[in-house]
């Protein structure tokens, strides 16, 4: 592979017939391997999580005393600012308001790319804790998270889709999902 002099490793130095500047090469070699894994130590705990409240997310491990905690006060933020920002350029746009089609259109495009960016940004919050739900519980041997409740969050949030999301990294990590509150209805 050809190298640099940044490269910091050492390597061999050639010439090009003719008198051609220097060029460094180095050595790579690639080894493939494959590992057993370790046996997965049995998954018997159970957890329960609680949505909404206080708290966004609240996940209690049986045998510990201590909850795992999930504030996200920042996403609340989010969602509050969002609404009050689409709400406002929505008030603008009334037909009444006889804005130029030239002006109106950007109007409408920047709502668009506010709704984007607010889709993807709690599209990749909500893998991010989804999978940190998932992880703790997978470190702390559980093998089953029960659902308990579900309660207001203080703004509107996809709660279906992040219990879904949420459903996908537990079975990746082989740990059972169960909603009850879609049995309490």
């Amino acid at each position: 592979v050809r190298a640099g002099a940044s490269d910091h490793r050492g390597g061999e130095t050639s010439r090009d017939p003719g008198g051609m500047p220097k060029i460094s090469w180095r050595y790579m070699v690639k080894i493939a391997a494959w590992l057993p894994r370790r046996e997965a130590r049995e998954a018997t705990g159970e957890a329960s999580l609680i949505l909404g409240g206080a708290q966004f997310a609240r996940v209690l491990v049986d045998g510990y005393d201590r909850p795992w905690l999930l504030n996200a006060d920042h996403v609340r933020g989010w969602i509050a600012s969002h609404n009050t920002r689409r709400q406002r350029l929505s008030e603008d746009l009334k037909f009444e308001k006889r804005w130029p089609a030239r002006t109106r259109k950007r109007m409408v495009v920047k709502l668009e790319s506010i709704c984007q960016h607010q889709h993807h940004r709690l599209k990749t919050w909500t893998d991010a804790s989804t999978v940190m739900i998932a992880e703790y519980c997978r470190r702390h041997g559980v093998g089953a998270v029960r659902l308990e409740s579900r309660k207001d969050f203080g703004v509107s949030f996809g709660w279906q889709q992040w219990i879904d999301t949420l459903a996908r990294k537990l079975d990746d990590r082989r740990i059972a999902f169960r909603d009850a509150t879609k049995t309490a209805e």
